[in-house]
């Protein structure tokens, strides 16, 4: 058996070169004349060895190549990047909240409930126990609106409150049958949006219900898709509940990191990590449990700044993770002595048992509200035609964009999206983007770095015609 150990690594025989070593053997044993043929007694024997030899030879080469990032794979390339102090990124579940009414006081229990998206069939469930909320129906006296702003007038009064969430059911115009946010609440009113070209006022028997907010995840892992308004089918039994919808789109999951994607990260890890204080510690954030966008800012200085960092401090801003993981990350790559400043606090226990207080911020998500005006294909002969549904198509596309925190929000950014979802687009003939609604904004919108562009589907307005 010859196995080469060289500035190359390790090589190993073929089974061809294995069959002609052993038969060289065989003759330096029985002398030349000996018959080595393949349909020889000898030559078969020398077959069986030569198959055997070819697999031992495999194995040692794969116990050498485990040693290596670049050459293991699967559970040994998780023990090499455990030597760096690094994991395997795991599979997540897509999250979102569900409003849900109902019995006032209702128990959910743990997995109950369970509702399919639209269009998909993926299921969404509870994984904790939750209570519908209490507060009883309201019947609405009325409801008027002024340029998309509706105003409810509940005679009897009411106990919702500014933020709430609520369904409205019974409005004889559909542009008034809502899930939706509640503002400029009074004991008797409460305003929300609504489509400015609703006939005013509402008609119909109207009933204004508690929307309870109930966390739910995938049940599959990986980026499953749930745009808003879509998780509105309940498949499993609760009792008393009768109706659920998302008011925004999930957050998706992530499917597990393959051998090559754990090995560039691991990679970028490594020389971004010599590479400068400040580049190590987005790195560490960065390959936090849930974490999905980080900065950090320090300030150097031997006076407080103007954002209140103290002299030689650091503030961390990320999204994603628990803050016990954010804070583990936080802590194992600060350096012994300099300090920590931001708005979320959390206690780490040192090796020795010693309380150590650490703290970060939040990057702060702007919401984006885009309008769009399309003007689309029809006809087969003129090309391609725009698709059934392709107003939400649209819409989804815009809510994948991904910002990075202080990315400034362009119109190339949003019409590339745009012209990307579908097909059979003539022109994008209005393309207005805001942080308020109605949007207005045609130019660029300025990001800070603290702050980081979200756009949801709910935000967003099609118009095709």
């Amino acid at each position: 058996m010859t196995i080469v150990f060289d500035e190359n690594g390790i090589k190993i025989q073929s089974l061809a070169e294995i069959k002609e070593e052993l038969r060289q053997d065989y003759r330096d044993e029985f002398g030349d004349g000996w018959n080595v043929s393949d349909g020889s007694l000898s030559g078969k024997e020398i077959g069986i060895y030569a198959e055997r030899e070819a697999l031992l030879q495999e194995a040692i080469q794969g116990i050498y190549s485990a040693n290596y990032r670049s050459t293991s794979n699967g559970v040994n390339l998780d023990y090499n990047l455990e030597l760096s102090g690094l994991a395997r990124q795991g599979a997540t579940r897509s999250t979102v909240i569900a409003y849900v009414r109902g019995t006032p006081g209702q128990p959910i229990a743990a997995e109950s409930l369970k509702i399919t998206v639209t269009d998909t069939g993926e299921i969404f469930q509870n994984p904790s126990a939750a209570t519908n909320g209490s507060l009883p129906s309201k019947s609405v006296t009325s409801i008027t609106q002024t340029i998309g702003l509706a105003t409810v007038t509940i005679s009897g009064g009411h106990s919702f409150t500014n933020g709430s969430f609520v369904f409205i059911r019974g409005a004889d115009q559909e542009e008034y049958n809502l899930l939706t946010e509640i503002s400029g609440a009074t004991g008797t009113t409460f305003e929300y949006t609504v489509d400015p070209g609703a006939v005013s006022p509402a008609t119909g028997t109207i009933t204004a219900y508690q929307a309870t907010a109930v966390p739910m995840e995938a049940q599959n892992t990986g980026p499953v898709v749930a745009l808003a308004g879509t998780l509105v089918n309940i498949s499993g039994t609760v009792p008393g509940i009768v109706e659920a919808e998302n008011a925004d789109d999930a957050t998706e999951g992530v499917n597990a990191e393959t051998d090559a994607e754990a090995r560039a990260r691991a990679d970028a890890s490594i020389s971004i990590a010599g590479g400068g204080f400040r580049e190590a510690i987005i790195t560490k954030l960065l390959n936090t449990p849930g974490v999905t966008a980080a900065t950090v800012f320090s300030n150097v200085s031997n006076v407080t700044d103007s954002n209140g960092r103290p002299p030689g401090s650091v503030e961390c801003f990320v999204t994603g993770g628990t803050d016990a993981d954010v804070a583990d990350s936080v802590y194992n790559s600060v350096s012994d002595g300099v300090q920590t400043f931001g708005t979320t606090t959390e206690i780490v226990t040192d090796s020795q048992g010693q309380n150590v207080t650490i703290k970060f911020s939040r990057l702060a998500s702007v919401r984006i509200y885009v309008d769009v005006e399309l003007t689309k294909n029809t006809n087969p002969a003129n090309g391609d035609v725009y698709p059934v549904g392709g107003d939400t198509q649209v819409a989804a596309a815009l809510a994948l964009i991904e910002f990075e925190p202080g990315q400034d929000v362009w119109e190339t950014t949003l019409r590339t999206a745009i012209n990307s979802a579908v097909q059979g687009i003539i022109s994008i003939d209005v393309l207005e983007f805001d942080t308020v609604t109605p949007p207005v904004n045609t130019s660029t919108i300025a990001i800070p770095d603290t702050q980081f562009a979200n756009i949801d589907s709910s935000d967003v307005n099609v118009t095709s015609t």
